[in-house]
C-alpha cells in the first residue's frame, strides 16, 4: 500500500513551495472542499460511473459558500493524465463553477499543463510510489526543496 502523509505536513510543504508568489493565498481544507464528505468517489477512487449528485453538490457548494466567504474568483487545477476520477471533475468545474446558472458569482477555472520531468509527469501518486522503493535519487530532480527534504527526513525513520 502506498506511503500516506499527514494533512498537517502536505499543508506545510504546499505553504513552503508557494512561499514568495505574489497574489496566492492557501486555505485550509475543511469537511466541505473536496471532502469525503461531499465527494466520496475522488477519494475511493472507484472505476464505475462517477455519482454525478455528489460532484454537483461539491461544486455548488464551493460556489455558493465558500468561494464568496473567501473571496476566490479563480480556481487553479493541473491538468490529469492519469486519474480519470480528477480528469472528469476538473470538466466539470468548468460547468458546475462558471457556466452553471447560479445566483453566486461565477469562478474561472484555470487548468495549468502538468509539469514533466524526468520522462513524465509529476504527480502525487509518483513521488509516494518512488518513496516507497526508496528511489530518493530520483524524487530530488520532482519536488521543491522543503518536500525534498520532509521527505529525507521520513526515509530516514523507517
Amino acid at each position: 500500500m502506498p506511503h500516506a502523509f499527514a494533512y498537517r505536513d502536505r499543508f506545510e510543504l504546499i505553504k513552503a513551495g508557494i512561499k514568495g508568489i505574489e497574489n496566492l493565498t492557501l486555505f485550509p481544507g475543511s469537511d466541505y472542499i473536496l471532502s469525503k464528505a461531499t465527494f466520496p468517489a475522488y477519494f475511493l477512487k472507484e472505476q464505475g460511473i462517477i455519482d454525478e449528485c455528489y460532484t454537483a453538490l461539491d461544486l455548488m457548494l464551493f460556489r455558493q459558500y465558500i468561494a464568496p466567504a473567501l473571496d476566490i474568483n479563480h480556481r487553479f487545477v493541473g491538468t490529469e493524465p492519469f486519474d480519470p476520477v480528477t480528469e472528469k471533475y476538473n470538466r466539470d468545474m468548468a460547468d458546475g463553477l462558471f457556466r452553471a446558472p447560479s445566483e453566486a458569482p461565477a469562478i474561472q477555472v484555470v487548468e495549468i499543463p502538468r509539469v514533466e520531468k524526468c520522462g513524465g509527469a509529476v504527480s502525487a501518486s509518483r513521488v509516494r510510489k518512488l518513496f516507497d522503493e526508496g528511489r530518493m535519487d530520483l524524487i530530488r530532480d520532482l519536488v521543491p526543496e522543503a518536500t525534498f527534504a520532509f521527505l529525507s527526513e521520513q526515509a530516514n525513520h523507517r
